[in-house]
């Protein structure tokens, strides 16, 4: 009596456990499907004047985050009536040596846009850059 008793307890035991790891398994699976619906990071940095780099693109459907850091002392906003960017100030970064201007970590200040997920095509950024206007083309490619 006391064989199958314990018996009868390690096969609640083993059913609990597998129980446990198959609902593991499912959420694991769900959390892949959610990932894929988190913002990726686009970033820009206006060095002298001029987007760096001055194209970036994104797969159609994907919500995204452009982040726009400004190099130097001028004065710059960004706009995109298209992507529903108002006209935003860029927060200045004081120039570097190295003349490379990544954007990191550090102190280096930079402007979040989201982005939401967008149809196939083409859009621009436009930049106010002291006095005169420069482009980010933004390409948004068919999902696949």
């Amino acid at each position: 009596m006391t064989s199958m008793r314990q018996s009868s307890h390690a096969t609640a035991r083993l059913g609990l456990v597998l129980g446990t790891v198959l609902l593991g398994q499912a959420l694991a699976a769900c959390s892949l499907f959610q990932g894929s619906e988190q913002p990726v990071w686009r970033t820009a940095t206006i060095v002298d004047g001029h987007f760096n780099p001055d194209s970036i693109s994104l797969a159609a459907g994907t919500p995204a985050t452009l982040k726009v850091g400004l190099v130097g002392f001028m004065e710059a906003s960004i706009r995109s009536p298209a992507l529903g960017i108002e006209p935003t100030l860029l927060p200045t970064n004081q120039p570097r040596e190295n003349k490379s201007h990544n954007a990191g970590p550090g102190n280096f200040k930079m402007a979040s846009f989201p982005l939401r997920p967008m149809a196939a095509g083409t859009y621009q950024i436009i930049c106010d850059c002291g006095g005169h206007e420069e482009i980010l083309t933004l390409t948004v490619q068919p999902g696949g």
